[in-house]
């Protein structure tokens, strides 16, 4: 679907920006999401998006505590 209307690279940066790990969500299933955005968005480097990923699925709120 995403090769027949391929998503806008802005909408593609604010999704990857404001991505989330779910509380059941596998770590895997959420690195490819946010790669494939990354992707999209176009000028997100890996690294850059690996570090995104080591901040969300690191921060408080990802292991079950309270973040302000």
């Amino acid at each position: 679907m995403l090769k027949a209307f391929p998503m806008d690279k802005f909408v593609a940066y604010k999704r990857f920006v404001s991505r989330k790990l779910e509380p059941d969500e596998a770590h895997d299933v959420f690195v490819a999401d946010l790669r494939q955005l990354a992707s999209l968005a176009g000028s997100i480097s890996d690294s850059v998006s690996m570090s995104c990923v080591y901040q969300r699925t690191t921060s408080w709120s990802s292991i079950g505590r309270y973040d302000p």
